[in-house]
């Protein structure tokens, strides 16, 4: 879990970097209003797709106590299916996919850079069933922006969900609530122009959409939020970190390890593409680049501060020996040993 002082920087650097600029590009054409039932031929986004599924069980009322404002959240449950309804839509941007969500008496499956809206009074899976596709381990990770809004506020999270190596179901989640929202108003707007489709519906929509996730950017940045109980105000909380100031300092706390672009962008919500842009933009290096320079240095600290053997001193930099013999008759014409000798001679 990352810490608190992480939270505003990763919500509003995945809106940055990610959800704006596909709702530039792409606009509401990878968004589905959700429907109340399973239908035939769904008209759904390009990549999308939805199987039935059926219900076990009817659903009942729920009493629940109301932590945000004056209402509860959660209007139904289905006990026998893990779902609930709630009082208010649900908007959910799938940041990394896949992901299989049942929704009702269906199951939809999502890939990255989909998104869906669930209007009130439908049911949804709560997020710990029936949501990765458990028969494909390779599809097991993912992550979700959602958004859902409560009594003059909005209630805002990113999940992040894997299968480890054992096949157990993992989550990781950051989130807070914004007790004075704009978003929730914006939301309303698009849900309506969604489902009546008059007239430049379409151009609206996507001006909306884009407006929302442009207003919540700005109020993650300076709006007063709640976490853990407890309202924090940005002005004065600790500065946040840059997400790849995150990554290098992980970098270096894990340099043994196999480091790529897929493992490192994941860590921080980023696309390939967009990590790639950052972290250059950042250090002035691609990775491998960075990477290269990072591991010889280190490999030279241990030649001269140890005396661990050569095959030692690589696996601790995360490479192979015959990988670190070259790299040193190309940066410093001679073999790691001849290395460790000249200079302790020097």
């Amino acid at each position: 879990m990352a810490s608190k002082e992480f939270l505003h920087s990763d919500l509003a650097d995945t809106l940055r970097e990610i959800l704006i600029p596909q709702a530039m590009s792409r606009g509401i054409h990878s968004l589905l209003l959700a429907p109340s039932h399973w239908q035939s031929g769904m008209d759904l986004p390009e990549g999308m797709t939805a199987e039935h599924v059926g219900l076990r069980g009817k659903g009942t009322k729920k009493r629940a106590s109301k932590p945000y404002g004056k209402m509860a959240l959660v209007d139904e449950v289905w006990k026998l299916d893990h779902l609930h309804s709630a009082r208010m839509p649900l908007l959910c941007f799938v940041v990394q996919g896949p992901v299989v969500c049942q929704i009702a008496d269906y199951a939809l499956h999502c890939d990255t850079g989909h998104a869906y809206l669930i209007p009130p009074g439908i049911p949804y899976a709560d997020g710990k069933y029936r949501f990765l596709d458990e028969t494909k381990p390779h599809h097991g990770q993912c992550t979700r922006l959602q958004l859902l809004p409560y009594h003059n506020g909005l209630y805002c999270w990113r999940t992040h969900n894997w299968i480890d190596a054992g096949g157990g179901w993992q989550i990781n989640e950051l989130s807070h609530s914004l007790p004075f929202s704009l978003v929730p108003h914006y939301l309303s707007q698009l849900r309506d122009e969604l489902a009546e489709q008059q007239t430049g519906w379409d151009v609206a929509s996507n001006g909306i959409l884009q407006l929302l996730l442009g207003t919540l950017f700005r109020e993650l940045q300076h709006s007063p939020f709640i976490h853990a109980g407890k309202v924090l105000s940005p002005a004065k909380s600790p500065k946040p970190q840059h997400a790849i100031a995150r990554i290098e300092q992980y970098i270096h706390q894990n340099l043994e390890r196999n480091l790529t672009i897929e493992t490192l962008s994941h860590r921080v919500g980023m696309s390939r593409t967009a990590f790639t842009m950052q972290f250059r933009a950042r250090t002035g290096k691609s990775l491998v680049e960075y990477l290269i320079d990072l591991r010889l240095t280190k490999a030279k600290e241990l030649l001269l501060g140890t005396d661990l053997a050569i095959r030692h001193i690589a696996a601790a930099v995360g490479i192979k020996p015959s990988r670190l013999r070259s790299l040193f008759q190309q940066r410093e014409n001679c073999s790691p040993t001849e290395y460790r000798n000249r200079q302790r001679e020097d």
